[in-house]
């Protein structure tokens, strides 16, 4: 939903690669899918991957890793309500 990506703060560490990939689609120059989840997982296998254009994996996870291990424990966000979605890397390749 497009109207997400706009409203999300320009602080957002994300939010310039958005809107660059965001308009090189209307521009045509590429067409694009940006996915909303709050958690993207696994090791990916791509033709990408093999030519040094992608990462095999994101990095969320292990910043996650790293501040857990920093906090001597996991990290909670709000209430902790498991409400967060994710999705399998190789099924966003299929998009």
């Amino acid at each position: 939903n497009f109207n997400q990506l706009i409203k999300i703060k320009h602080t957002a560490f994300h939010k310039k690669v958005d809107l660059t990939m965001s308009e090189a689609d209307k521009q045509d120059y590429c067409r694009t899918y940006i996915v909303f989840p709050s958690t993207v997982y696994s090791i990916t296998k791509t033709f990408l991957v093999d030519a040094g254009l992608q990462n095999s994996y994101l990095s969320q996870i292990p910043m996650l890793i790293k501040a857990s291990v920093n906090r001597v424990g996991a990290g909670m966000v709000r209430k902790g309500l498991a409400l967060k979605l994710h999705v399998y890397i190789n099924d966003c390749q299929s998009l």
